[in-house]
């Protein structure tokens, strides 16, 4: 019978997972609580929240969620696991995510849920290499502005031509 303190732990983090449907699985151990601190301000920024589980804790709570398909929770909670809560944009937090495994060797990503499915360390290295959304929707607005912007410059270079060749026409009747 799980004690009280565990059943509060898992009600937890299943109202985490509710808020939160995507999230990215780190490990973190040989980095020190300063360094974690660094990181849940970096994050923070990102409306992303991190926090240490219980391994097999935060593996029940998963298991409450039908929607993900094909999680491996037996191959991933083993050692010390760190998971990111993630509320808006993924590719913005796997990209904090990345560059603080970079600066700190004993930090990595090892997987992620991102609407219901689920991604290995290689795919979420791709997602964090990825545009934003917010970049992805400029580029994608620039594209569409783009035939616009060109059809007003042609106009325009058509009645700036007909312009000078009126008033060529008029200098050379004076």
């Amino acid at each position: 019978m799980p004690s009280q303190k565990k059943i509060e732990l898992i009600q937890q983090y299943s109202q985490l997972l509710k808020d939160n449907p995507d999230f990215i699985l780190t490990r973190y151990q040989g980095i020190n609580v300063a360094k974690l601190s660094e990181l849940r301000k970096e994050l923070n920024k990102t409306n992303a929240r991190y926090r240490v589980v219980k391994n097999n804790i935060f593996k029940r709570a998963l298991s409450e969620r039908t929607d993900i398909k094909d999680f491996p929770a037996d191959n991933v909670f083993h050692g010390p696991i760190g998971v990111t809560f993630v509320k808006e944009d993924v590719t913005v937090v796997a990209k904090a995510l990345k560059k603080f495994s970079g600066e700190n060797e004993n930090f990595k990503m090892i997987s992620g849920v991102m609407e219901s499915r689920y991604y290995d360390e290689a795919a979420m290295k791709s997602v964090a290499d990825m545009p934003s959304r917010d970049q992805s929707l400029a580029t994608l607005a620039s594209a569409l502005n783009s035939p616009a912007r060109n059809i007003a410059s042609l106009m325009n270079q058509v009645m700036s031509s007909l312009a000078r060749a009126i008033n060529a026409v008029a200098e050379k009747n004076k």
